[in-house]
């Protein structure tokens, strides 16, 4: 499958789903504020969307081959939560909510920091945004896994020692004297 086919499908279903959870809300008494792709529960290959009102979060479940394309599988209301902690990175925000029974892990994906606004405007969490060092949102060390970590700063040294080699005059003359011996020993005698 080509990526310019799968790439129109993924957008598609993405279409498939806000088109479906806006006509769920036209008879609903709750004002839908955006439609967001989430990441619920174990790892799958099941997709799952949410969609953020200002009373809560419905969330639900894709299936293409079903007669309807959608399911509702879980509503969580604003109120049913003391506070949530949010831990925002590039391309995704881990909501972590901490409510009257279990927490709940939601990642949200791509609008994280529009989902903490509709929390923070329409409800009385207490909000808690994980502070991140700069370092931390760099390719490899974002999840601070020591494997990681080694293999990004490993090639992050190759490609600086492969950008600097060209430039250092000394690094160029060991190099030439090793490829070309005579060359670089004639030269000198010039």
């Amino acid at each position: 499958m080509s990526k310019t086919r799968y790439k129109n499908q993924k957008e598609s279903n993405e279409a498939i789903a806000k088109a479906y959870i806006e006509n769920d809300y036209t008879n609903s008494q709750n004002k839908l504020l955006l439609v967001s792709k989430v990441n619920y529960g174990k790892i799958n290959s099941k997709e799952y969307y949410s969609s953020i009102d200002d009373r809560g979060m419905n969330l639900y479940e894709f299936n293409k081959n079903a007669e309807r394309n959608l399911t509702l599988i879980e509503r969580y209301e604003w109120s049913d939560f003391s506070g949530v902690t949010i831990d925002h990175s590039i391309t995704k925000s881990v909501f972590t909510f901490v409510g009257h029974g279990e927490n709940r892990d939601i990642t949200i994906e791509g609008k994280g920091k529009e989902v903490e606004q509709v929390i923070r405007n329409h409800s009385s969490m207490e909000v808690n945004v994980v502070k991140r060092p700069v370092w931390t949102k760099v390719l490899g060390y974002r999840s601070q896994t020591t494997w990681k970590m080694f293999m990004a700063s490993t090639v992050y040294t190759l490609i600086l020692l492969f950008i600097l080699h060209p430039l250092l005059p000394a690094a160029k003359a060991k190099h030439c004297s090793k490829i070309f011996p005579l060359y670089v020993q004639n030269e000198t005698i010039l």
